[in-house]
């Protein structure tokens, strides 16, 4: 594997443990709804109370506040790079 494969798939790695629909929950939550539920809930088509708790199963399920600093830094980078990896 070259260097920078190696460093995507670093960076994307924390996103391996969730399910595609808590991936792109986190993704849009992130990138497009401007972190706000109510915005995410709209993008997405579904309830901001829906928006929660997909929030809520991912922060269990990794231990830490994915809403939150320092962690939610280390998602959006992985989101971020993610998506980016996607659409080239």
């Amino acid at each position: 594997m070259r260097q920078g494969e190696a460093a995507i798939r670093q960076c994307t790695s924390i996103l391996d443990v969730l399910s595609p629909v808590l991936i792109e929950t986190l993704t849009v939550y992130f990138l497009d709804g401007s972190f706000s539920t109510t915005a995410t809930g709209a993008l997405m088509h579904v309830h901001s109370n829906t928006i929660k708790y997909r929030l809520h199963q991912i922060s269990e399920i990794l231990g830490y506040p994915a809403n939150e600093d320092p962690g939610s830094f280390l998602l959006y980078q992985a989101a971020a790079v993610k998506r980016l990896v996607q659409n080239a």
